[in-house]
């Protein structure tokens, strides 16, 4: 299947069109409004003027109805939707301490660390794949794993949140189970999953290597996996 999409990117300006006074839950600075819906008709009508068939924003929390309601509306136009890459199968890390207050308080874990808590992290992980399933088959899947904000992933349970390699090979793990889970809850046979290789995760990978910079191959190969180097990114950290 030919995927072409688009992703507003560093969008406040898009926000500031028309004022919805409405207020996300993990309240990023300058992103914590919504995008009003007339400006994303503008937008679905200017992608599907250049034959686009999938369209996403960021902090996307499909578990708050204001968002759910646009997601509808973008499948509705015909667009597959995915997530950004810091929200990997819309488990945005500014959603952790939401997840846990509120859909299990006692189950909450002490510190948001993979490698003392894998399971935890797959029970996160499960409750916002069910969400999106919703709006299968007309989904694709983005399974990544990053900070609070878009910062890099680093866990708490190790000096400094871990060296690269270990980041990475959590990392690894961690796509490994969303990939898993996906499979598992996703009725979609056909069902389509990609990985955005941003910033540090380029330099974890053979894929996105260049003569300025090491080349690694420290994230884990998942063949049906599409994968997508930010290259903007990479040329400017490695001077290419």
């Amino acid at each position: 299947m030919e995927i072409q999409g688009w992703t507003p990117n560093d969008h406040p300006q898009l926000i500031e069109w028309i004022q919805t006074g409405l207020i996300q839950r993990a309240r990023y600075g300058r992103y914590m409004f919504t995008i009003h819906p007339e400006v994303f008709e503008r937008l679905h009508e200017a992608a599907l003027r250049l034959k686009m068939n999938m369209f996403t924003w960021y902090f996307i929390d499909v578990d708050w109805q204001p968002d759910r309601d646009q997601l509808q509306r973008t499948v509705d136009r015909g667009f597959f939707i995915t997530q950004h890459q810091l929200e990997g199968v819309g488990a945005d890390a500014g959603f952790w301490n939401y997840y846990w207050d509120n859909h299990n308080p006692e189950g909450k874990p002490a510190s948001p660390s993979y490698i003392l808590y894998p399971e935890k992290f797959r029970e996160f992980w499960t409750y916002y794949i069910k969400k999106l399933c919703e709006f299968s088959p007309n989904i694709v899947w983005e399974i990544n794993m990053r900070g609070w904000a878009d910062a890099p992933y680093i866990d708490p349970s190790l000096p400094d949140g871990g060296s690269k390699k270990q980041r990475a090979e959590i990392i690894s793990a961690a796509i490994s189970d969303q990939a898993k889970l996906v499979r598992e809850l996703d009725p979609n046979p056909d069902l389509e999953m990609m990985t955005t290789l941003y910033y540090e995760l380029a330099f974890y990978t053979i894929l996105a290597g260049s003569k300025y910079h090491q080349r690694h191959n420290w994230l884990l190969n998942l063949f049906d996996v599409r994968y997508g180097i930010c290259k903007k990114i990479l040329d400017r950290a490695t001077g290419s």
